[in-house]
């Protein structure tokens, strides 16, 4: 016979305002930490009972909403993605400081222009960027991967330096030329070299 035994642990937020935005709307963040991390979430106004058979889980699901809760409290906008990205962080090392991410001097510097991430995925990236010699960015196009390594060193250029030695490993320059897409594509592609170079 298997008797598992549940932990439980309660949480209480003082603002009934930022209680309901960290909740979200139907409880879509509490949906996270059922749905992620199997921990039963029950609410009482702005207090919650929090119950698991995992008590990793259980403290991983605490952390978040601790410190998201105090984001919010903070002033930062979260949005849903914030929120999703924030929890598989935490779930990987829950000793992430989420504030730390969130901090004002995160920025990334251009030659031309001066940028601020928008998503905590962004933010970890361009933490990452300052604090490693080589960062690999992979993910959807769109989601800022180029733009927001700005003027940072090409890691594949920094890798060519690195290994142009070896005979094993050959490199091929593209140009322009060699690119195929659509026509409206390359006609908007230049459109914005064009813009680049009139700056």
């Amino acid at each position: 016979m298997n008797l598992s035994t549940k932990s439980e642990k309660e949480l209480e937020f003082q603002d009934t305002y930022l209680a309901r935005e960290l909740f979200g709307p139907q409880e879509r963040n509490l949906d996270l930490l059922r749905n992620k991390l199997g921990v039963e979430v029950n609410t009482r106004g702005t207090k919650l009972v929090l119950t698991s058979e995992d008590e990793k889980y259980l403290d991983v699901a605490c952390n978040y909403l601790i410190q998201i809760y105090e984001l919010l409290r903070a002033g930062h906008s979260l949005h849903q993605k914030d929120m999703d990205h924030a929890l598989d962080l935490l779930n990987k090392n829950p000793r992430a400081d989420l504030k730390s991410l969130f901090a004002e001097s995160v920025f990334a510097v251009s030659p031309k222009k001066t940028l601020s991430p928008k998503t905590l995925g962004q933010r970890e990236y361009i933490q990452l960027i300052r604090e490693r010699e080589l960062v690999f960015g992979i993910g959807p196009a769109g989601t800022g991967k180029t733009f927001l390594a700005g003027g940072s060193k090409s890691g594949l250029i920094h890798a060519r330096e690195i290994l142009a030695n070896l005979d094993e490993i050959g490199f091929v320059e593209f140009q322009n030329q060699d690119v195929i897409r659509n026509e409206l594509v390359a006609k908007i592609v230049r459109a914005y070299e064009e813009q680049e170079e009139n700056k």
